[in-house]
């Protein structure tokens, strides 16, 4: 059977027509944006703002996105940095959280935000040096966590959310009282008892929330003969922070009332 130029010709047209089809529908794939791609997974912005000019160390970091997973974060910090994160497959799978509009931030900063991150899926960090271990909150408070020795003042607290253990010597309160009474205020998976021979705290939890209690152990170590006693009274109607206004207004008219204004001569 003999086939005429006629007939060959459509054929080729035809596949030349699917050649080119082809090749525009590449030519625009390629055309989008690689930021929309970028945003539809969720990725944002994660970059080094600023490197030292001899080491090339990074030093200053812009973040922005509003979906990313815990795993994506902590595989891009550890190549741009020279930590190494340590973190169990089944705690960060699915973990997603935003960072919005951080720019120029350093290395600690964005960890201190992280660690807040952590802390809604009951996770925490455990730093050594440049080892970050991401671990339940109760694994944590079992390691070896930094311990100090201080008395009740909530300036040798720090404020960061990684968790440490707390030695707080009191010298007028009741060691034994407080631990009960304080064990509300703090994490479930925290750890408070009294050394009765010493009349200490000893607290293992985030260092935030053990600022708070000594906080109010200030207060109750004060008083030499009458320390002040101190009580957790869960409201369920009324609101804290407006009944605590009242409660000092009422504090304050009773030490006028006790300190009368003194008649001049």
């Amino acid at each position: 059977m003999k086939m005429h130029r006629n007939d060959v010709c459509p054929m080729w047209v035809q596949k030349l027509n699917i050649y080119l089809i082809a090749l525009v529908c590449f030519g625009l794939f390629t055309l989008i944006p690689g930021d929309l791609f970028a945003q539809q997974r969720g990725q944002g912005t994660m970059e080094v703002a600023e490197r030292d000019e001899e080491t090339g160390e990074a030093l200053l970091f812009n973040f922005d996105f509003t979906s990313n997973e815990l795993k994506n974060v902590f595989e891009w910090l550890s190549r741009e940095t020279n930590l190494a994160i340590l973190a169990s497959e089944s705690d960060i799978r699915d973990k997603k959280f935003a960072l919005i509009n951080l720019n120029g931030v350093t290395l600690d900063e964005i960890i201190e935000k992280i660690k807040t991150v952590l802390a809604r899926y009951d996770l925490t960090f455990v730093r050594s040096d440049s080892l970050l271990i991401v671990t339940t909150f109760e694994k944590a408070t079992t390691m070896n966590v930094p311990v100090k020795i201080i008395g009740p003042d909530p300036g040798q607290v720090e404020m960061t959310d990684e968790i440490q253990t707390y030695i707080i010597q009191l010298e007028n309160a009741s060691a034994s009282e407080q631990a009960n009474v304080l064990k509300p205020l703090l994490n479930k998976q925290a750890n408070i008892f009294a050394d009765a021979m010493t009349n200490a705290l000893v607290v293992t939890d985030v260092a935030s929330s053990i600022h708070r209690i000594v906080t109010i152990l200030q207060f109750a170590d004060e008083g030499e003969r009458f320390p002040l006693k101190i009580a957790v009274i869960p409201l369920v109607y009324a609101d804290a922070e407006s009944l605590e206004g009242t409660l000092e207004n009422i504090f304050e008219d009773n030490e006028a009332d006790d300190n009368p204004p003194q008649r001049q001569a």
